[in-house]
C-alpha cells in the first residue's frame, strides 16, 4: 500500500512526514460512532529513526491504558513511575436504553481499597454460611457509618455520583462470593428498613439507587454483574432459565466486568416512581479467589402505592406527632436520638428491631459507666442484651428530640 501510490483509491489521503508538522484527525463522529474512515497506516520506515509526539484526546478511557505507568512505564524515557494520584473518577452511562447504570472507573484510591477491604474483612469475620447460602453478608449501620471518617466521606462521593443531595450517611453493606457463590437475579430492595421480605412494596422502604464498589475479584473471570433484561423489559433467551452460568457465558446480555476500585450505579426506579424491571441483575459465579464489593443502598420513606412519596402534612391545629403509624416506615416528624447510659458494671450490646417482626441490628456496645449515642426515631424498639446474651430490657422510643436512657445494675456479674 504504501509502495504503490498509483494504486490508491480516491478517496485516499497521504500526508508526507516533515519536521514540525502536526496531523489533526478524528476517529469518531459527533454521535460517537466510530468513523471507519479514519482508518489509517505508518509507512516502515526505509533508513534512519523516525520520531514522533502523538497526543490522543479521550473523552473515556481507552482500552484501560495508561503509558506513564505499569508495563507502560519506560524509565529512560519517562522517569521514575509518578505516585498515584488521588481517584478523579470519570463516569459514564453503560447503556443508551434502560437500565440505567453508570460505570464510575478508579472511584476509590489503592490506598482506600486497600482500608475498605481490611474492614469488610473484619465485618465478616463471624459470619457463617448456612445450608444453601451464596453470600456473605454484613450490615453496617448508618451510625457505625458515621464514625468512621473514611466511610462517611465515601458515603458522600457515593451520594454525588447518584447525583442525591447531601443527606446523612446510610447503611453499608458488605458482601463476599467465594468459589463457586453467586447471587441469583433480583432487584435491589430493602426490606430489612421497615418490613419483612414478604410484606406488600407499599408497606417497605424502597431502594432507589444503589452504588457498588468492587474491593477484591476474583482471579480470571467470575464476579461479574449481569443484566438479563432489554430496554423493553423481556428476558434475553439464554437468561430464561435459572442456569446462571449460562445466562453469565450468553453474549446477549449487559455484562458489568468487575474490576478492583470501580463502582457501579444501579438506578432501580424511574423519576416517577416506578420499579425499573430492567434493573434486575445477577452476580456471576466465582471460579477462584474471592469477590468482594461494599453496597451503598440509598433508601427513602415508603411509597405511596406505585407513585409519590408518602409525606403526609397534618391539618393546620393538629398535632403533627399523633398522626405516626407504629407499623410504618418513621417520618421526619419522629425524628430524634438516644443516649444510652450504662450506669452498671456489664458491657452491654444494644441492637435496633426492625417494624412488624423484622430482624435485630446490632447498632454497638456500651462499657461499664459508658454511653452511646444513636439516631433514631419515636416508636423504634432497642433490645439490650448483657454479656451472657440474657435480654436485659426492650426500650421504645418515646417522644422528644434528645432522650437519655438509663441502664442501671443492681449488682456485679451479668446481675442487672
Amino acid at each position: 500500500c504504501c509502495e504503490t501510490p498509483e494504486r490508491d483509491a480516491p478517496e485516499t489521503v497521504r500526508v508526507p512526514a516533515k519536521k514540525g508538522r502536526a496531523v489533526l484527525f478524528y476517529s469518531h463522529h459527533p454521535d460517537g460512532r466510530v468513523n471507519q474512515d479514519s482508518q489509517h497506516i505508518g509507512c516502515p520506515v526505509i533508513e534512519g529513526t523516525k520520531w514522533i509526539a502523538q497526543r490522543w484526546f479521550r473523552f473515556e478511557p481507552y482500552n484501560r491504558m495508561k503509558y506513564s505507568v505499569g508495563d507502560g512505564l519506560d524509565p529512560r524515557f519517562d522517569g521514575p513511575a509518578p505516585p498515584e494520584a488521588p481517584a478523579k473518577p470519570g463516569v459514564r452511562k453503560l447503556s443508551d436504553d434502560d437500565p440505567r447504570l453508570y460505570l464510575a472507573e478508579g472511584f476509590v484510591t489503592d490506598e482506600e481499597r486497600k482500608y475498605l477491604e481490611a474492614f469488610a474483612i473484619e465485618q465478616l469475620k463471624d459470619e457463617v454460611l448456612e445450608e444453601g447460602e451464596e453470600v456473605e453478608e454484613a450490615l453496617l449501620p448508618a451510625e457505625r457509618v458515621m464514625m468512621d471518617e473514611l466511610l462517611a466521606k465515601l458515603d458522600a462521593r457515593a451520594r454525588q455520583l447518584a447525583r442525591l443531595p447531601p443527606a446523612p450517611p446510610s447503611a453499608m453493606i458488605f458482601r463476599r462470593l467465594q468459589r463457586g457463590g453467586h447471587e441469583g437475579r433480583h432487584v435491589d430492595a430493602a426490606p430489612w428498613a421497615g418490613a419483612p421480605d414478604d410484606a406488600p412494596e407499599s408497606l417497605t422502604a424502597v431502594q432507589p439507587a444503589t452504588v457498588v464498589i468492587h474491593l477484591k475479584v476474583p482471579k480470571g473471570t467470575g464476579g461479574e454483574y449481569v443484566f438479563p433484561k432489554s430496554a423493553g423489559g423481556s428476558t434475553v433467551a439464554s437468561c430464561s432459565s435459572t442456569d446462571v452460568g449460562k445466562c453469565c457465558a450468553a453474549t446477549d446480555t449487559l455484562k458489568v466486568p468487575a474490576r478492583p476500585r470501580d463502582a457501579l450505579l444501579i438506578l432501580s426506579r424511574d423519576t416517577a416512581g416506578l420499579k425499573d424491571d430492567t434493573a434486575e441483575h445477577l452476580v456471576c459465579p466465582v471460579p477462584e479467589g474471592e469477590s468482594l464489593v461494599v453496597e451503598i443502598p440509598f433508601i427513602f420513606e415508603v411509597w405511596d402505592g406505585e407513585v409519590g412519596l408518602k409525606n403526609e402534612q397534618p391539618d393546620a391545629g393538629e398535632d403533627d406527632d399523633d398522626d405516626d403509624d407504629e407499623g410504618g416506615a418513621p417520618s421526619p416528624k419522629r425524628q430524634s436520638s438516644i443516649v444510652f447510659e450504662n450506669r452498671g458494671h456489664d458491657k452491654i450490646t444494644v441492637k435496633w428491631v426492625a417494624p412488624m417482626g423484622g430482624a435485630e441490628t446490632q447498632m454497638g456496645t456500651v462499657d461499664k459507666r459508658g454511653r452511646l449515642l444513636l439516631n433514631t426515631y419515636r416508636g423504634h424498639t432497642f433490645r439490650l442484651y448483657a454479656p451472657s446474651g440474657r435480654l436485659v430490657e426492650e426500650v421504645v422510643v418515646p417522644k422528644g428530640k434528645m432522650i437519655t436512657h438509663p441502664i442501671k445494675s443492681t449488682s456485679r456479674g451479668d446481675e442487672l
